[in-house]
């Protein structure tokens, strides 16, 4: 029996070294790197889509907030003012507004209360200044821009005590303000020496489009 199995055995082997040099190998990719590759380009893809969406969202949302922009060709005098420094008050008799001006017109300056444009001209002088507010957020200090007319007064008491009396100008139908699509509000938001600019969204509760009331300065 021993013999007989050494035979066996020799020829296992020998069958072996046969298949070996007649058959090549077989290389196999071990699956675990080709999942790992393809979890990797998923999750890159992943983070490319929200990262994409995230900024298209954060540019909407600053559209919404930052309503009013003079731009680089408006009666600039840059501003020396740091932002988010008290300005004054700005009261309207005729709408029972009375409330501070900050310097500035970004987010965190509008949570609080209006904001003076910084790229535009001072409030009260021979320029044409631009202020910003919330209309239904944030204590809604512009909710009744809508319910301005033409005659009304605004008056602005400056931090050093001066006081500027502005009268609001007729619009389309007489009216004491007007709606404008936000590619428009630059050229209603230069020029005009002696403007001041109220500037909030519309209608209520969106910000498709501006409502700009406009004063003209009071001289004397």
């Amino acid at each position: 029996m021993t013999d007989l199995n050494t035979d066996l055995d020799d020829q296992l082997r020998a069958l072996g070294r046969h298949l070996d040099e007649r058959v090549p190998p077989i290389h196999v990719k071990a699956p675990e790197t080709h999942l790992t590759t393809s979890r990797r380009m998923a999750v890159a893809a992943i983070v490319l889509v929200v990262g994409l969406v995230g900024i298209r969202e954060l540019r909407t949302d600053e559209s919404a907030v930052n309503v009013s922009s003079a731009g680089p060709d408006a009666q600039v005098m840059e501003s020396r003012v740091p932002i988010g420094a008290r300005l004054g008050e700005l009261s309207i008799p005729s709408v029972g507004l009375e409330v501070a001006v900050i310097e500035g017109d970004g987010r965190d300056q509008l949570r609080m209360d209006p904001g003076h444009d910084p790229q535009s001209a001072p409030i009260g002088s021979d320029g044409h200044a631009v202020i910003t507010g919330y209309r239904t957020t944030f204590g809604a200090p512009f909710v009744d821009l809508d319910d301005l007319e033409p005659g009304d007064t605004i008056r602005f008491l400056a931090s050093d005590g001066t006081t500027s009396e502005y009268v609001v100008q007729a619009q389309e139908q007489g009216a004491g303000f007007v709606i404008i699509h936000p590619s428009d509000l630059k050229a209603w938001t230069t020029g005009a020496p002696g403007t001041l600019s109220l500037v909030s969204t519309a209608p209520k509760f969106t910000s498709d489009q501006r409502i700009v009331v406009q004063a003209q300065l009071v001289e004397g």
